[in-house]
């Protein structure tokens, strides 16, 4: 459809892996490719149009973590992660519980458990949200995948892979 404020974007044959690349190193989220005589549809799915994602990963630090719900009572139901500044000020950048296994929760309450502290760590955690959160010292460093920094300071669908063990919690930057 071609109206008043509407501009096609040009298109590229067989150039999705140029693409891609040029996504990645923009830092863009991905790229959507699509058959060409497929139209938009709004607020629907098609299977001619495919997103495909660029994989992100970054290192943080964990700030705290909130009780799970349901199945998950009584263990993590999701971390607060926190990320430096250029300055050394932490800031919390988001909530991760996608990724966390039944063992992964395990090893990180046992992990954080010494590390228990009455107030949170970094900048302000006023939502109701985060009035259930049990807030550590910020020690423990995670990676997590995600799908893009929004604003700079909060991470989008953030996944949890694992705890690095071999890095100090300074190392946990905010993208530049």
């Amino acid at each position: 459809m071609r109206g008043a404020g509407v501009q096609t974007p040009p298109f590229f044959v067989d150039a999705a892996a140029e693409l891609y690349a040029a996504a990645q190193e923009h830092g863009l989220e991905g790229i959507v490719c699509k058959r060409l005589d497929s139209p938009y549809t709004p607020g629907q799915r098609a299977r001619t149009w495919v997103k495909t994602v660029i994989p992100h990963v970054a290192d943080v630090v964990v700030c705290g973590w909130l009780p799970g719900q349901g199945r998950l009572r009584d263990t993590i139901g999701a971390l607060v992660v926190g990320a430096y500044d250029r300055t050394g000020h932490l800031h919390l950048v988001g909530r991760v519980g996608s990724g966390l296994s039944g063992a992964a929760r395990r090893q990180l309450q046992q992990l954080l458990a010494p590390l228990h502290r009455g107030s949170p760590p970094a900048g302000h955690a006023e939502s109701a949200a985060m009035a259930e959160a049990m807030w550590v010292d910020p020690q423990v460093v995670a990676r997590i995948g995600y799908r893009s920094w929004t604003g700079g300071t909060q991470l989008r669908h953030p996944v949890y892979r694992g705890v690095l063990d071999d890095r100090d919690a300074s190392t946990a930057l905010l993208p530049e």
